[in-house]
């Protein structure tokens, strides 16, 4: 008995350790792939450790060489940055959007019918729904839209396409009766095809919750109670189907309703029940908003919590794929994580072909025709990416014969990417080495010359199908000669033809013939035919008629036509190039030669008679040939050079024509004359004129005019400038004129200097440089004097005469003064000059005018004397007329501040002259500087904007009737966090309150003094328990001072590796773990060097991590700003247990499993069962009578630890005690309640 116990623990231990390592194994799933990025590929994927956390930063990295990548067979590369995972923190989520399209959503939210536009319920929640996917982030979210009424309707299945959504909300929906819960979130009852209903739930939002990507979040939204017809799909919500199914596929449900329709109890309880399914309900449940802005305000409260609640955004890998297979394609990705043994996670995916790249041509095959070797022909294709880029690789293509090439890319040649619906224009060369056909295909559609799964440009090459002529050369009259004649004709063609007929017709036919020809012969591709052709003239002279042979193609006959020819001999004859044309000759190129043959085409020799043979002709001493005189005999069928020179006595621009006589024995043709044809080009052009008188110039203007050149010879011109004076410039650097053509010069002239204009513009063309020169006279103006300001003192009344001399500047230009002499004030008057005016100053010379000044007011006047006369414009001379000279100066100096301080700053009279004697006592002035750095503290003036500056008025401020320098007002300014540094205190309108003073100012400037210093604790590390003292560290401090009093920081750490141990506020984050501790009373130090500053208590403890980092934000000083800089640093627990497989003991609580709750109890309709698991697992919860009978499961399911909820229906159960069950792995749990109904 012993041992059969023994036996039966040593094999519970066995078991036990192999279920435990079976369970502690590390998963890989792959959760979906993106093909929509093709040719780059993604694969979403989990990987959870043995305890059920994810692997990825921050805690591992992933490489590529940890996860090989098998598509269909073959091991991928992955792309750069391939793993990928984001941050945690990042959180993506599946929203479904679904609303209420019954017929009361037409009315407006407070029940009024046919409310004005935009105020019925659906345009308001369609508004707000917008606002929620113009706020999605499509790289973390995607979103389906579900429209329900007495049925529902998937409106978008998932997608992150924005358009595609908003399409949706700005639409009218198709309304329905009416609002049935069933619908929206498990069914719609629908007729299968034996006319029987039967539920469909591909409609419903738990449905499509199972193809979320992410974290399934669904936003209901309805206007009223549940609804459902009374026939068809009658009945009461299945709240507690629809809450299980919700939960079982782990949704996060919204629930809004809007309007002011009261709902019964049983709706409100089945939107609360909904709204529980996760989260607070208070949170995820608005109930009767009529306000469309907090409509608005709900859906950015789900976008937040959907930010804390979704998963943590996946890692994937990329790669770039290839265009095959067609079809579902297989994905391994195996896992090599050191220290875990390889795992390999599967799926599959299809890639549309409306993704795959294709390239089309324009046109869509290339057809040469008649391309002679060696020449070669290009052919421009315009090629077009559709579907998708393109990437091309060298060499970019491939040619399945070697005469056709790609020689140009229409822009860099390979590597380059041709975007999709980009084009480009290539250009195909085609190299023939014969006549014959040929074909191919420039394959861009193959490894190694692109990314293109289609697009491959066939070719060809070929010439027209043609006879070659026939030369049978020269035979004696009344003879037969013979001659064989080789390819004939060849067929170029890329297809057989045969030769069916061959006949000579026309002209001198019976000369011809084809003795002992066959036919018809068949011709492949590239054969020839030959012929044995006889000539058999009956009289001299040349002899021709036409071939015609008879081909049969696939197409039908075709007659193909050539010449033959033949000379018929037996006396001497004469034949020469006639007429001979010469190229034209011009001033550069005086004369030409050619060389002609003078032939003689009889079997016997030619006599000419050279002393009657010569040049006639109107212009025959403009030629002359060699050998002069001609020879007297050109032995039979044979020929002589005649050198012949066309040298013109004057290039005119006129056709020189003579003949060449030749006096001979020529059958036929004893006086042979030859035309001789030569133009003599001419060259000259002229301006339309040679002087161009450009008046009078003001200096600093530009005076425009044109030239226009005509070219009045024969031949193209290109006319440059070459010599352009330094005040002239022109409208283009050349012109090409052709003979008998004109063009405008636009030339500009802008005198630095005045005085006399007298300057050339020459030009010149590049053939025989003849020069044009065209003079450019007139006369530049500037009016100037040496004198500046004057200043006329005299007392109120009483009249002043004051001489002023004006000298002429100018050195070389005269001043012309005429009358009247004016002021801009009556106060000064002009009394007479000497010389008397008019009159002309000389260059350097001067003119003496007397003024009288008359002052009626104790003013200080600023006016001027006006100069008239001159051509280009008055000279001013400006004039001061100061009744007592009572003048001062406003002073304010240059200070500097920090930000938040109150800075005074005093305004100064000083440098003060007569001022006492104005009898001033109060003056106004303006100060003004830039409003985003000072303001006044408290607004004692009135002050307005000016741009970004502001303006202070200052007004009536007293002063002391004293010339010695006094201080008049103390103006206090707060420093502000600017746009700007520094800012000059800018002193305008000042007056005084006699209006008898000149003020001269000495403007202000206020700099600000920088603050700024770095912060930062230290590196610790520490046991679990441990007090310390945490240090607070500043270096580079600039600009700080007992002005600032003191600093306060937020540390912020892991609320369960660090705590305060001193009275410092603190706070912790719930959902992010991190506790936050405020820092005060942190003394300010101005030293560039490390310091530290101040020390805290707190102690470290055994959390969930050995690690914490050590983190200061929000730092500020209690007065004025200084712009901190931080660096993070980091706490490590010292001294944790490390078990024997490597794994650090670490605390992170959690509570037992416990079976909590049943409510209520009693309970007669849906009712909670609360609960809460220590362990994961398989979890089973029914409902059992006292019999311990099973009457209902309401769960069964792979569950995580952590408290959670469930809801059954206890309508379908009769009244009596009942219990509920909970089984997990390694623990049974009953909670008792009772049915009342």
């Amino acid at each position: 008995m012993k041992r059969k116990i023994l036996r039966w623990l040593i094999l519970s231990v066995v078991i036990c350790a192999f279920l435990n390592d079976a369970i502690t194994q590390p998963t890989a799933v792959i959760n979906y792939i993106e093909a929509g990025g093709y040719p780059n590929i993604k694969a979403y994927y989990t990987y959870e450790d043995a305890s059920g956390n994810q692997v990825r930063p921050p805690n591992y990295s992933w490489m590529p060489q940890d996860i090989i990548i098998n598509e269909n067979g073959k091991v991928r590369t992955h792309n750069p940055g391939s793993p990928s995972c984001p941050p945690p923190a990042q959180k993506a989520f599946s929203a479904i959007l679904v609303f209420d399209v019954s017929n009361s959503m037409q009315s407006g939210m407070d029940g009024t019918i046919n409310p004005p536009a935009g105020a019925a319920k659906w345009e308001v929640a369609f508004r707000a729904m917008d606002h929620f996917i113009q706020a999605l982030d499509p790289t973390l979210t995607e979103c389906a839209i579900i429209e329900f009424g007495t049925l529902s309707r998937i409106r978008q299945r998932f997608t992150n396409d924005k358009d595609s959504l908003l399409k949706i909300v700005s639409e009218i929906p198709n309304f329905l009766i009416k609002t049935n819960y069933n619908t929206a979130f498990l069914r719609n009852i629908v007729t299968d095809t034996s006319g029987n209903p039967v539920p469909d739930s591909t409609n419903s939002a738990l449905y499509l919750a199972k193809f979320a990507k992410y974290k399934p979040v669904i936003i209901f939204l309805t206007d009223g109670k549940h609804n459902p017809p009374l026939s068809g799909d009658p009945g009461p919500f299945k709240v507690g189907d629809a809450y299980n199914l919700a939960k079982q596929r782990n949704c996060y449900v919204f629930v809004v309703k809007i309007g002011n329709e009261a709902l019964d109890g049983t709706s409100t309880a089945n939107l609360n029940m909904m709204a529980g399914v996760e989260g607070n309900v208070g949170d995820n449940l608005a109930m009767d908003v009529t306000d469309p802005d907090a409509l608005v305000g709900f859906y950015d409260k789900v976008l937040q919590i959907c930010g804390q609640v979704g998963y943590p955004a996946p890692c994937y890998v990329e790669w770039k794929s290839e265009c095959d297979p067609d079809g579902p394609r297989s994905l391994d990705l195996t896992f090599q994580k050191a220290g875990d043994p390889a795992l390999t996670a599967s799926s599959s995916f299809t890639v549309n072909n409306n993704l795959k790249p294709i390239l089309i041509f324009a046109p869509n095959r290339i057809d040469f025709k008649n391309i002679a070797p060696p020449t070669y022909r290009d052919f421009s294709v315009k090629v077009t990416a559709k579907n998708n880029y393109v990437d091309f690789i060298k060499p970019g293509f491939i040619s399945t014969d070697p005469r056709y090439t790609v020689i140009d890319w229409g822009g860099t040649g390979p590597i380059f990417t041709l975007d999709k619906e980009a084009s480009r224009t290539f250009t195909i060369r085609y190299t023939p080495t014969d006549s014959l056909c040929s074909s191919a295909t420039i394959q861009f559609s193959v490894p190694g010359a692109s990314s293109s799964c289609s697009g491959n440009l066939p070719v060809t090459g070929q010439f027209d199908q043609f006879v070659r002529n026939v030369n049978m050369g020269d035979a004696t009259v009344n003879t037969d000669l013979d001659v064989s004649v080789s390819e004939v004709f060849c067929n170029r063609s890329c297809t057989s033809v045969t030769v069916t007929g061959l006949n000579i017709a026309t002209g001198d036919a019976s000369s011809f013939s084809t003795p002992g020809i066959t036919l018809p012969k068949q011709l492949d591709p590239g054969q020839c035919i030959t012929i044995l052709f006889r000539f058999s003239p009956k009289s001299q002279g040349g002899k021709s008629s036409k071939i015609n042979l008879v081909i049969r193609t696939v197409t039908g006959n075709t007659t193909l036509i050539s010449n033959i020819t033949g000379n018929g001999i037996g006396l001497p004859g004469i034949t020469s190039p006639n007429p001979v044309v010469f190229e034209n000759t011009d001033c550069k190129t005086t004369f030409r030669d050619t060389i002609i043959q003078l032939k003689n085409t009889g079997p016997i020799p030619l006599n000419i008679t050279p002393g009657s043979s010569g040049l006639t002709g109107p212009n025959a001493n403009e030629f002359t040939y060699s050998p002069d005189p001609l020879p007297a005999i050109i032995p039979a069928l044979d020929s002589v050079e005649i050198t012949i020179r066309f040298q013109p006595r004057l290039n005119d621009g006129t056709l020189k024509v003579c003949s060449l006589h030749v006096l001979s024995d020529a059958d036929g043709n004893e006086d042979y004359y030859i035309r001789i044809e030569g133009f003599a080009d001419s060259v000259n052009y002229v301006p339309n004129s040679y002087t161009v008188d450009l008046g009078t110039v003001c200096l600093g203007t530009t005076k425009d005019t044109v030239v226009n050149l005509d070219n009045v010879g024969t031949k193209a011109l290109h006319i440059i400038p070459s010599v352009i004076p330094s005040s002239f410039t022109l409208n283009s650097t050349f012109w090409d004129l052709n003979g008998g053509a004109n063009a405008n010069v636009d030339v500009s002239f802008t005198p630095y200097k005045d005085g006399p204009i007298d300057t050339v513009l020459i030009f010149t063309e590049d053939l025989c440089n003849t020069l044009k020169t065209v003079r450019f006279i007139g006369t530049v103006h500037d009016p100037k004097v040496d004198i500046t300001s004057v200043t006329v003192t005299s007392n109120v009344g009483v009249p002043k005469d004051t001489t002023i001399r004006i000298t002429n500047t100018s050195t070389s230009v005269g001043l012309s003064v005429t009358l009247p002499v004016t002021f801009q004030d009556t106060q000064f008057t002009y009394v007479g000059s000497n010389p008397g005016l008019p009159y002309t100053i000389p260059p350097g010379g001067f003119l003496d005018i007397t003024i009288r000044y008359t002052p009626t007011a104790a003013v200080v006047l600023n006016t001027n004397l006006v100069l008239t006369g001159m051509p280009c414009h008055d000279v001013l001379i400006p004039l001061v007329g100061n009744p007592s000279l009572a003048m001062t100066e406003i002073w304010i100096d240059e200070y500097t501040g920090w930000i938040g301080q109150t800075k005074d700053f005093d305004i100064v009279l000083r440098n003060s002259n007569k001022f006492a004697e104005s009898l001033t006592d109060s003056i106004d002035v303006d100060i003004r500087f830039d409003a985003s750095l000072l303001k006044q503290n408290t607004p004692d003036w009135n002050e307005f904007r000016n741009g970004n500056d502001m303006v202070v008025q200052l007004r009536h401020i007293l002063v002391q009737r004293d010339n010695a320098q006094q201080k008049i007002y103390t103006l206090k300014l707060l420093v502000t966090d600017g746009n700007v540094t520094s800012t000059p205190l800018t002193i305008s309108g000042a007056r005084s309150d006699k209006d008898n003073v000149a003020f001269n100012y000495d403007h202000g400037l206020f700099s600000l003094i920088g603050a700024s210093a770095t912060l930062q604790t230290k590196d610790y590390e520490i046991y679990p328990g441990q007090e310390f003292d945490l240090g607070i560290w500043q270096s580079d401090a600039q600009g700080l001072s007992p002005f600032h009093e003191s600093i306060t920081t937020t540390l912020r750490c892991n609320a369960t590796v660090l705590e305060s141990a001193g009275p410092y506020p603190d706070s912790t984050d719930i959902n992010t773990g991190e506790r936050f501790v405020t820092l005060r009373d942190i003394p300010i130090n101005n030293t560039t060097n490390e310091v530290l500053l101040k020390t805290f208590k707190f102690r470290a403890m055994l959390g969930n991590t050995d690690t914490t980092y050590l983190i200061l934000e929000n730092s500020h000083s209690v007065k004025g700003m200084i712009k901190f800089d931080t660096v993070v640093c980091k706490l490590t627990l010292k001294g944790i247990c490390i078990d024997a497989d490597g794994t650090k003991r670490l605390f992170e609580p959690r509570p037992g499993a416990i079976l909590q709750a049943v409510n209520p109890n009693p309970t007669n309709g849906v009712t909670e069962i609360n609960f809460t698991l220590s362990e994961p697992g398989i979890t089973n919860i029914w409902i059992s009578n006292v019999l311990g009978d099973k009457i209902l499961t309401v769960a069964n399911d792979d569950m995580k630890p952590g408290s959670k909820s469930l809801y059954f229906d206890a309508n379908d159960l009769s009244d009596g005690v009942y219990f509920v069950i909970m089984q997990t792995p390694t623990q049974l749990f009953r909670k008792r309640f009772i049915i009342i109904k």
